[in-house]
């Protein structure tokens, strides 16, 4: 199953990252904005899993400008 996580860099969101792919039929997709709470090192120990798991950077506003 292929799964998109936002915030997947965060606390809550790379403990979600890690426990989807503890199943090997997930692929997981993880978007993060990498603000405040995003940290790309708390995923590091998944570097070694082929499915790609490593955040995506994702600069957006929550809000559309206009």
């Amino acid at each position: 199953m292929k799964i998109i996580v936002t915030g997947g860099c965060g606390f809550i969101g790379s403990n979600l990252v890690r426990h989807l792919l503890d199943s090997p039929e997930h692929e997981v997709l993880n978007l993060d904005k990498l603000t405040y709470a995003g940290n790309p090192h708390s995923l590091a120990d998944l570097a070694d899993d082929p499915r790609p798991a490593r955040p995506r950077h994702l600069d957006l506003p929550a809000r559309d400008p206009r």
